[in-house]
């Protein structure tokens, strides 16, 4: 076997071990990478048990912006997210039912498996009651 069949062999291995691991590993590798952790404050107006194969609960929550240009207008911005434990999905369920304003924690990964849910945010607590950002504006104008 010369040099370069041997290197031109190497090579196709190498191309269809990634071609085969890297979708098995995303198939079937559960959460992936956490690369992110944080808060998101609104009213959810979206909760879904999605999919064909496997169903994951989607979710949807309002975000109430104000601009940043002095007008003071609000503005609705969405925050997609998925939910993988059953409690935390029955306190989003019973928050979006209320109407009232939560504070969702969550986890953002990469590579995240379709099983998982259809976005990389993961949210994983729910606190309700008033944001974070209104008690600390109380506490400023004190």
């Amino acid at each position: 076997m010369s040099k370069n069949t041997f290197t031109q062999n190497l090579y196709i291995a190498a191309i269809a071990l990634v071609v085969i691991v890297c979708p098995a590993v995303k198939l079937f590798g559960g959460n992936g990478i956490a690369f992110s952790e944080g808060q998101r404050t609104g009213k959810v107006y979206k909760i879904s048990n999605k999919g064909i194969l496997w169903k994951t609960w989607e979710g949807q929550l309002s975000l109430q912006l104000v601009t940043a240009d002095g007008n003071g207008r609000m503005v609705n911005e969405v925050f997609d997210f998925s939910c993988s434990d059953p409690a935390v999905v029955d306190q989003i369920k019973a928050a979006a039912m209320s109407g009232e304003q939560v504070t969702l924690s969550y986890i953002q990964y990469l590579f995240r498996s379709w099983r998982e849910g259809s976005t990389g945010y993961d949210v994983v607590r729910v606190d309700r009651g008033e944001s974070p950002l209104s008690q600390l504006s109380t506490v400023t104008s004190q």
